[in-house]
């Protein structure tokens, strides 16, 4: 079974423009694993395996 860890939930400051630009590897899983080998980990908010310099919106945002 695979198991992924993520970051606790986490509060920003959108910027003047109501975006948050995600600062290097802060919201990326921390550890995953599985009982074969994990090729990579994909994000469903841009489709990548980090959110370094993604534009968050104001308001809450779910990357699962």
């Amino acid at each position: 079974m695979p198991e992924i860890s993520c970051v606790d939930n986490q509060n920003v400051t959108a910027d003047a423009a109501n975006f948050y630009i995600v600062q290097k590897t802060e919201f990326d899983p921390t550890n995953y694993s599985d009982n074969c080998e994990i090729a990579t980990v994909i994000n469903d908010f841009n489709s990548s395996s980090t959110l370094e310099n993604a534009q968050l919106p104001e308001g809450a945002t779910t990357i699962i």
